[in-house]
């Protein structure tokens, strides 16, 4: 039997329902996605429930200046892991619905639409949640319409600041092009994310930030995320293995491993993908208080994977189809028995 993960902008009330296309406006700043992704089937879809899955919101090309990603949700260890802005909600037929807000960098880009993507995990519900089968991956995919009339003032001096990302020294300086080289799987990765440009008039600083690492494609089986540090309720989460350092001009530095993953799947480089809010600093002068804003950062990390992780990614791949067939083969055994 066939099954699938759809998705649907729904409602915000105590009822789940997707709205009809006469009642689905463009969002506007100030407004919140509210979308739903339930399994569906051919004939009963009730016996799935969905156990895992990411979400990352996009628009324009990852080649274009313009380019700007927020992943309100990730896979976890043995469910999803939301960050502290979105809520996630379990409705009726399995379905979940997310609620989580819409950056600013969406706006202050340009953008008049962006791309729901993600991928979820299916897996037997109660009281077939014993039967002895694998996981199922499905994606799923939504347009989502940006009301971005609004014009933006000149004279709001934030709209010209933006956060930069390099990797860096221990004083905080970037690293220049010549000293920087792959990162090898015993090493640490140290990243510094800096308002620019910066001057008397716009003493701007990161507040809040959150930080993934990504490698391959969310819709292969190599594809690999880690999420070093993520939004707090007032200032940044980082976890146990993640430093992050206060340092001159306003810049943070974050210092943390590589998961193992990425090296074990093959990969020779790693996206570092963030967005951080920006605020002014304490100020007597109302002319000089701005509204904060989020800014998106992109990097592309090399990796030293000589070792050959390669390799071993694709021994796990003949593993992993050889426990595949085995269980088809008792899956087809227990069937001619059952008929017997």
């Amino acid at each position: 039997m066939a099954y699938a993960v759809a998705s649907c902008l729904c409602s915000y009330g105590d009822i789940f329902y997707c709205l009809p296309p006469a009642e689905i406006l463009p969002i506007q700043q100030d407004e919140s996605l509210s979308f739903c992704i339930f399994p569906v089937a051919l004939n009963d879809a009730s016996v799935v429930q969905i156990s895992n899955f990411f979400t990352v919101f996009e628009a324009g090309s990852e080649l274009d200046d313009d380019f700007v990603s927020y992943q309100p949700v990730s896979y976890g260890s043995s469910t999803w892991q939301n960050d502290p802005l979105t809520l996630v909600q379990e409705g009726p037929g399995n379905s979940l619905r997310i609620i989580a807000p819409i950056i600013a960098s969406f706006f202050l880009e340009g953008h008049t639409s962006f791309n729901v993507r993600g991928n979820a995990m299916l897996a037997f519900a109660p009281p077939d949640s014993s039967k002895d089968q694998m996981a199922l991956l499905s994606e799923f995919n939504l347009k989502v319409e940006l009301n971005n009339t609004m014009v933006e003032s000149t004279d709001n001096e934030l709209a010209g600041i933006e956060v930069e990302i390099c990797q860096c020294e221990e004083d905080y300086s970037c690293l220049s092009l010549d000293d920087i080289l792959p990162i090898r799987q015993d090493e640490s990765l140290s990243f510094c994310i800096f308002p620019t440009p910066l001057n008397e008039t716009n003493a701007m600083k990161i507040s809040n930030v959150f930080t993934i690492f990504e490698a391959g494609s969310g819709f292969e089986e190599n594809y690999v995320s880690y999420q070093p540090v993520s939004y707090g309720s007032t200032t940044w989460q980082s976890d146990s293995l993640t430093l992050v350092q206060e340092g001159p001009t306003n810049r943070l530095r974050i210092t943390t491993t590589i998961p193992a993953t990425f090296f074990w799947e093959g990969h020779l480089s790693i996206r570092v993908k963030g967005s951080a809010l920006l605020e002014n600093f304490p100020s007597s002068d109302p002319s000089k208080v701005q509204l904060p804003s989020f800014s998106s950062f992109d990097l592309k990390v090399d990796l030293n994977n000589d070792f050959g992780g390669g390799r071993i990614h694709k021994c796990f791949s003949v593993i992993k189809e050889s426990l595949f067939r085995i269980i088809r083969l008792i899956d087809w055994v227990e069937i001619f028995s059952f008929l017997k």
